[in-house]
């Protein structure tokens, strides 16, 4: 999150088509990253192309730096599923 705060044009970029209309550019990427990944190519204003190209870069970086679980932690233990043994 403090990636995309960084990249102070996607917060004041507002969306002005699409499903996100009316969306800043850092919005639509927490809700749908896929379809800001779209913008890279597909947008007509070459600033939205800009901004759009940054702010997955910032997405991809945060998402390599994301803590995972350690393993197991989800896990119940076999002997609580199955039950005593006997």
């Amino acid at each position: 999150m403090r990636r995309l705060r960084e990249i102070g044009d996607a917060s004041s970029l507002i969306l002005q088509f699409g499903p996100h209309m009316g969306a800043t550019l850092a919005e639509g990427a927490m809700h749908d990253p896929d379809y800001v990944r779209g913008l890279v190519n597909r947008a007509q204003r070459p600033e939205v192309r800009e901004v759009a190209g940054r702010l997955v870069s910032a997405l991809e970086a945060a998402a390599e730096h994301k803590p995972r679980a350690p393993r197991g932690a989800n896990r119940k233990s076999s002997a609580k599923r199955s039950g005593p043994r006997g």
